[in-house]
């Protein structure tokens, strides 16, 4: 289940660098993520239910997918000069650093909602 649509993406959210015809593959990719730190409790939800937090958090986290697919799509070349023979390159971390991005990224919007507590409530079982 992807918890954003391009609609709140570009209307509430108020994003505007992924493109719609893309945001649906960034999106579903985010929500997954999002899927894996809340132990999969959303996925019981409706989509009423959904707090605006999960779809803020779907938003920053696709750009952020987004952003790192570009850069290596494009490669990772900054600048370059053939006078005196200078490049510089765009950082994007290794992979690890990423995936702690996107986990750090979710943790900002969803840490005081309760989807993350690793325990179990009364509710889950319903």
């Amino acid at each position: 289940m992807t918890y954003a649509t391009y609609a709140y993406y570009v209307g509430e959210y108020g994003g505007n660098s992924i493109p719609e015809s893309e945001f649906p593959k960034y999106a579903k990719k985010a929500s997954a993520e999002i899927d894996h730190v809340t132990f999969g409790r959303l996925k019981r939800k409706t989509d009423d239910e959904i707090p605006d937090e999960v779809r803020d958090a779907v938003c920053d986290v696709a750009e952020r997918m987004h952003k790192i697919s570009t850069i290596e799509e494009e490669g990772n070349y900054a600048s370059e000069n053939n006078d005196g023979y200078s490049v510089s390159y765009r950082d994007i971390g290794d992979s690890i650093s990423q995936q702690r991005e996107i986990h750090t990224t979710i943790r900002t919007y969803l840490a005081v909602t309760g989807l993350m507590f690793r325990g179990v409530r009364d509710d889950d079982w319903s």
